[in-house]
């Protein structure tokens, strides 16, 4: 059975100073139902997620928001919600345990094959996007000794770059799928900076379609998410 509580909860909010409006933290007191499940399944599919909980023999069902295509369980997990859980009955196998009835520790599922395939694609991505962007703001540099605004849009390709580099050590690392969607962002950025640049070149076309293949196949290869809540 879940355990109703009273906590204080942090929340941004638009405040004003005079007529001017700014982003403020402010509080307010809520009421929660926590519950403390052995073991949570989480199932995305997309954007949508289905999740198990099992607590004292108790089975609860919920949805979350996700972005991937995984199969994740998780143990010990002490989760609040602000109204209470359907209760669908005893814990079941192939909701809230594994088939067989063995709980993993921690995280399951994921394909190394993928993510492993998807990190290469990436990385190999951030090295030809930052190189290729590299050698322009260098010509620019040394013709003008400025920087004109023609060389804004591929300031920004460098930066893409570098943001496709950072979330490939953090698919590398965590294993979890948030690096593949900042892949997959950090590209469709990259797409909308090489327009307006005016300057697309085979290697950059190449490098950013690398980064779009190796972002998807990063999510649909990971564990889950870094940190599940």
């Amino acid at each position: 059975m879940p355990t109703q509580t009273t906590v204080n909860e942090t929340y941004w909010a638009v405040c004003w100073k005079w007529i001017f409006p700014y982003p403020c933290k402010k509080t307010r007191t809520v009421t929660k139902w926590c519950y403390d499940f052995s073991v949570v399944h989480e199932t995305c599919r997309v954007f949508s997620a289905t999740l198990y909980g099992c607590e004292r023999g108790r089975e609860y069902k919920w949805t979350s928001g996700c972005f991937g295509w995984f199969d994740a369980y998780y143990t010990n997990k002490h989760l609040c919600f602000s109204k209470p859980l359907d209760d669908t009955g005893s814990c079941q196998e192939g909701y809230s345990i594994p088939r067989g009835g063995t709980i993993p520790a921690g995280v399951s599922r994921g394909s190394s094959a993928l993510r492993t395939t998807g990190s290469t694609s990436t990385l190999v991505a951030a090295i030809m996007v930052i190189s290729t962007q590299v050698n322009v703001i260098q010509s620019y540099l040394e013709e003008s000794g400025s920087v004109p605004t023609a060389l804004l849009p591929h300031i920004s390709l460098l930066g893409c770059g570098v943001l496709i580099l950072l979330a490939t050590f953090l698919t590398i690392t965590k294993r979890c799928s948030i690096g593949g969607v900042i892949v997959i962002l950090s590209a469709i950025l990259a797409v909308i900076f090489a327009l307006l640049s005016f300057s697309l070149n085979w290697i950059l076309v190449i490098g950013i379609m690398l980064a779009l293949l190796g972002g998807i196949l990063s999510v649909i290869g990971s564990a889950g998410p870094c940190q599940p809540k």
